[in-house]
């Protein structure tokens, strides 16, 4: 279901303008052969043979074999030595499962049998104070960890993390399994645009992946996606067309709202002239324009996958359309439904997560058909990587 050959990056070469739209409906989705139930999934890996994915909630790690007859789950809420307290990201190495915990401050790492091997604490140099429910008011995500062999890339943030402008002024790191900071990769200050973008509750920041080769980085000041290596040396990139994101009141509102049920409670009501209200005195800080988009994510194909930001559709600007932006070809734009959340973006097939009734279930979405094939390319400036993706 999900490759991991790794690819290499063409070079020297555009994307076109022309672009072409693929609308997912839910019968299209197909579901994972196990009925396994998940709180809110966090991150998701492949080794090849099985799907292994975080969650929110205790038991944190499920591996499934990818034709559903396997399931093991493990990991329970604690401070103990194999307990975790808020685990972030994993990966899957040879013989081991390593699971970042930013709660305890802790890098556990598992037999594949779920028996704890070690734990590794993490270094206090990697970030400044960030705020706990950060998830629940960013749009930007600041505890991605992505790991390629013993060095890992993070986003280090020395002026801590209280709202999404200060994800502007992080810098990407290459790091120790551990997170030690080993010397920067990017500036985020570098890549922030100068206008009214820049600014504001949804300012348009860079984002980042690890890709099959180097890295990639929505710059936003240029409109440009672009591969660099770990040193952060620019390999290619592809323009990108703005789509000119506009904050209107009613998205507004509807992050006003979730706010209110987020510190209130769900089941509090509050009246409509309140958010009237609050919308006048909070006008001007939300300002006209918004980021064009909100994640990106590494294809195992050398493809970029961008989120369009819309705030009317959800609280945080999480759209449920994707733009696929190729490193040479015509870009493609894929609205999923709104019950499935994307995260591994193979060459034949996406897996997410499809949320239904009875809890969030693992599913997928055969691309093939609408995806081109992308073949290796030879490129001197380009390293290639056989590891699995984490």
């Amino acid at each position: 279901m999900v490759g991991l050959a790794w690819t290499g990056l063409g070079c020297g070469s555009e994307a076109s303008d022309e672009e072409t739209s693929v609308e997912v409906a839910r019968a299209d989705l197909r579901s994972f052969p196990a009925s396994i139930g998940f709180t809110d999934v966090r991150d998701m890996v492949s080794d090849g043979e099985n799907l292994w994915v975080l969650d929110r909630a205790a038991p944190f790690i499920t591996r499934v074999s990818l034709d559903g007859a396997d399931v093991q789950r493990f990991g329970n809420q604690g401070e103990g030595p194999s307990e975790l307290g808020r685990p972030v990201a994993l990966r899957v190495t040879l013989g081991h499962v390593d699971v970042w915990d930013v709660g305890l401050g802790k890098r556990a790492s598992f037999f594949l049998d779920g028996t704890l091997d070690a734990v590794h604490r993490l270094s206090d140099e990697r970030s400044g104070w960030i705020r706990a429910d950060i998830e629940r008011v960013s749009h930007v995500d600041p505890w991605r960890v992505r790991a390629r062999g013993d060095i890992t890339y993070f986003v280090r943030l020395p002026y801590g993390m209280t709202q999404p402008l200060d994800f502007g002024r992080g810098e990407l790191v290459r790091a120790s399994v551990d997170l030690e900071p080993d010397g920067s990769v990017v500036r985020f200050e570098d890549y922030l645009p100068r206008d009214e973008r820049g600014v504001g509750q949804f300012p348009a920041v860079p984002l980042w992946d690890v890709c099959p080769s180097g890295m990639a980085i929505w710059n936003p000041r240029d409109g440009r996606v672009e591969w660099i290596d770990e040193r952060g040396v620019l390999i290619h990139s592809v323009r990108v067309a703005s789509p000119g994101v506009r904050i209107t009141d009613e998205g507004i509102l509807t992050f006003l709202r979730a706010m209110a049920d987020h510190e209130l409670g769900s089941g509090v009501e509050v009246p409509a002239e309140v958010f009237r209200a609050r919308l006048r005195e909070v006008r001007p800080v939300f300002g006209q324009l918004a980021t064009d988009f909100v994640d990106l994510r590494c294809a195992l194909d050398a493809a970029v996958w961008l989120r369009h930001f819309d705030l009317e559709a959800d609280p945080l600007g999480a759209d449920d359309t994707w733009l696929r932006v190729p490193t040479d070809g015509e870009a493609l734009r894929v609205r999923f439904p709104s019950n499935f959340e994307p995260f591994l973006f193979a060459a034949e097939e996406i897996v997410g997560v499809v949320q239904t009734p009875d809890g969030d279930r693992l599913g997928s979405w055969r691309a093939s058909p609408f995806l081109p094939h992308v073949p290796p390319t030879e490129c001197p400036s380009c390293e290639s990587d056989s590891s699995s993706p984490s």
